[in-house]
């Protein structure tokens, strides 16, 4: 019996591969979804304004991927950052006893409740 071996490097590059496709996969959602945002950028800028904030969102505890297509969205709706730019996600996301799912769902209650004022592209 012969076992299949995947080295780190073999794995590093699998998941970066993989990260590439969610980035795709989202890039071409929030180009859809927030056409002002995006208008001014090429299909590049938006994959990589989506890596680089899907890395944050792991950053601050964000794991799964319908977590982070929300942080994502946070992001284009409200601006570069936005957990900077706004006191309460901040605090939300600083906080190391709660779970991502958790931070992300009272980030949402932030939103629907506060009614903060969206990014003026």
């Amino acid at each position: 019996m012969s076992f299949l071996t995947i080295r780190n490097a073999q794995m590093a590059v699998f998941s970066e591969a993989m990260l590439r496709q969610f980035a795709v996969r989202t890039a071409s959602r929030v180009k859809a979804r927030f056409p002002e945002a995006v208008a001014a950028m090429t299909e590049d800028a938006v994959v990589e304004r989506v890596l680089r904030t899907a890395q944050r969102a792991r950053a601050h505890g964000v794991t799964r991927e319908r977590d982070i297509e929300q942080f994502i969205d946070f992001e284009f709706l409200y601006g570069p950052e936005f957990e900077n730019r706004h006191l309460e996600p901040g605090q939300i996301l600083a906080r190391s006893e709660i779970d991502g799912a958790r931070k992300m769902a009272l980030i949402e209650n932030w939103e629907l409740f506060d009614r903060p004022e969206r990014s003026h592209w």
